[in-house]
């Protein structure tokens, strides 16, 4: 009786407890919870913008002649991050200039409007912009020096990211003088990338790179009499046309009228050429000093491996390699040795076709089991080392390539490793498919990334090919196929690829990466639209759809739902 009474007591007990909790503090934890499922509120009302066009700003004088500022959101480690970007069209992903935006700290239903949100004007987004700045220190033509004026004249305005950061950083002062032919870029810098014109900004007369006017000899040398005697020019070069014979024309006239020049070739359009009048001078004997410098300005250097096809210069892969940490030196410089950062999807499309068939639940985080997945044409294998690394996924991975060289090139550069949950086979992907298709076998996912110098490689355009790998798919199971089209017939081919595999599946529909430089045998660069085709095998609809930067422990997927 007594045990009965005690356990009645308690009961009460606990229950008068409970209701004094939820007396005293109940209603600030409501409001705690409701304040963090607001601000998760908000925050996906952000990402569900995507990329938005916020302001269309035309040029008084030649109405015709628009340039267009978009807002661009998404996840990186769970912080939200919005980049601004300045382009020529609403619809091209060239941009003349791009910016961070400060997210503010805390978000409400008043400041969600990305449009009133301040520039990070120590964030530099452009690599063109921060390879020429860098250089500027690197070369020591600027200093670490928070007390003497240095005078910097910036030719070409863009959005301003360049004049905002070296007006921000606290550890130089600039006397800045930037110039631009266009009245109507400065307009844009000033309203929607935060350029103030102050005592810093001798002179701002409101040009693309270089102009015709920059390599006439007399602008050159007057170029070389205004710059100081320890000074650097740094000279942005963007060829879409005849690269190889651009640059060595403009190297030449340049090196007629300074002490030293030298080309830095950093991307496939992109150049930028170094000069000096300074006397005696070799970038090779100061390179150790010059890494230095360069660590100094940007300790998040970045540096990637590529995979190209000889002649055509076509870049298949592309890897992010572990910078060692601390400084640079002899002892640690060479990156032949250095790490794949097999954490990071460097190429735009790669991180599409895995966020895609993710977002999808072809594949899951987390799964009872392991879960299959085929990935035909291995490339530098940078797809299958990021899956590797989602150790939660479980995914048992076979990869079917038909060069053995690219094999070898993949385990020997790419750190590509093959074990239990990974088999490399070289084979005709074309004949494995229907192999295992009369096998009956089964993927929860398909990656099909088998290209030249276009995707896919003909052979997968077959339809006995197309309907093998569609019986391959599992139920419910999601097909990637990276889709590279010859130059001006985007829509033509990926509309003839669509309408074939939507024979043998559900559903299918594109997703436009964007424009990828492609130099061809003559060497002449030409640009190409990537299209990732999704295709899956049972009834799917999302509403919105949410890729962070590219790391593997921060994807994110937003609001999707299978039906």
């Amino acid at each position: 009786m007594l045990f009965y009474f005690a356990k009645f007591s308690l009961h009460i007990l606990v229950v008068i407890a409970a209701v004094f909790l939820t007396t005293k503090y109940g209603s600030q934890w409501g409001i705690t919870k409701r304040e963090t499922r607001k601000s998760e509120d908000i925050k996906r009302a952000v990402l569900q913008k995507m990329e938005k066009t916020v302001a269309k700003v035309c040029d008084t004088n030649v109405p015709k002649n628009c340039f267009f500022v978009s807002d661009r959101a998404y996840l990186d480690h769970e912080n939200l991050i919005v980049e601004r970007s300045l382009k020529v069209s609403d619809i091209s992903d060239v941009k003349i200039s791009a910016a961070e935006l400060e997210t503010p700290q805390e978000l409400s239903w008043k400041n969600f409007n990305t449009k009133k949100w301040n520039i990070n004007k120590l964030v530099i987004r452009n690599l063109y912009a921060k390879v020429m700045i860098g250089v500027a220190f690197m070369a020591e033509a600027l200093h670490f020096d928070p007390e003497q004026y240095q005078d910097v004249l910036v030719i070409g305005l863009g959005g301003g990211v360049m004049s905002n950061f070296l007006s921000a950083v606290d550890f130089i002062k600039v006397n800045l003088t930037t110039v631009d032919i266009d009245p109507t870029m400065a307009q844009i810098a000033k309203e929607w990338f935060g350029v103030v014109e102050n005592v810093c900004y001798n002179d701002n007369k409101p040009i693309v790179c270089p102009v015709p006017e920059f390599t006439r000899v007399e602008v050159v040398k007057h170029l070389s009499e205004v710059l100081d005697n320890e000074g650097v020019l740094a000279l942005n070069i963007l060829c879409m046309r005849d690269a190889i014979g651009i640059e060595d024309e403009m190297l030449a006239t340049y090196k007629d009228h300074f002490k030293t020049c030298y080309l830095l070739r950093y991307k496939l359009s992109q150049r930028l050429l170094v000069c000096t009048n300074r006397q005696n001078w070799s970038f090779e004997e100061q390179r150790d000093r010059f890494l230095k410098n360069l660590w100094n300005i940007d300790d998040r250097l970045l540096v990637r491996r590529e995979m190209l096809i000889s002649k055509t210069m076509y870049s298949f892969s592309t890897a992010a390699l572990v910078v060692p940490s601390g400084i640079l030196n002899k002892g640690n410089r060479n990156t032949s040795v250095w790490e794949i950062d097999k954490h990071f999807l460097h190429s735009p499309y790669a991180r599409v076709m895995v966020g895609f068939v993710f977002a999808m639940e072809g594949l899951k985080f987390n799964p009872t089991n392991k879960q299959d997945v085929l990935l035909l044409g291995l490339g530098g294998g940078v797809v299958a080392n990021f899956l590797s690394s989602l150790k939660t996924a479980k995914l048992k991975m076979t990869s079917i390539e038909l060069d053995p060289t690219v094999r070898d090139i993949a385990v020997k550069w790419f750190n590509l490793e093959e074990n239990d949950m990974h088999k490399v086979i070289t084979a005709d992907g074309a004949q494995f498919v229907k192999d295992e298709a009369k096998k009956g076998r089964k993927y929860k996912a398909i990656f099909l990334d088998a290209c030249y110098t276009t995707c896919p490689a003909k052979v997968f355009s077959n339809p006995d090919v197309v309907e093998s790998i569609a019986s391959l798919l599992d139920k419910d199971g999601v097909l990637a196929v990276n889709v590279l089209t010859a130059p001006f017939k985007n829509e033509e081919q990926v509309n003839k690829i669509m309408q074939l595999y939507k024979t043998q599946f559900t559903s299918c529909f594109t997703f436009l990466v964007g424009l990828q430089h492609v130099r061809t045998r003559s060497f002449y660069p030409r640009a190409t639209m990537m299209s990732i085709n999704i295709c899956v095998t049972g009834s799917t609809v999302f509403s919105s759809l949410c890729l962070d930067s590219g790391r593997a422990d921060g994807l994110f997927f937003e609001k999707f739902r299978r039906s």
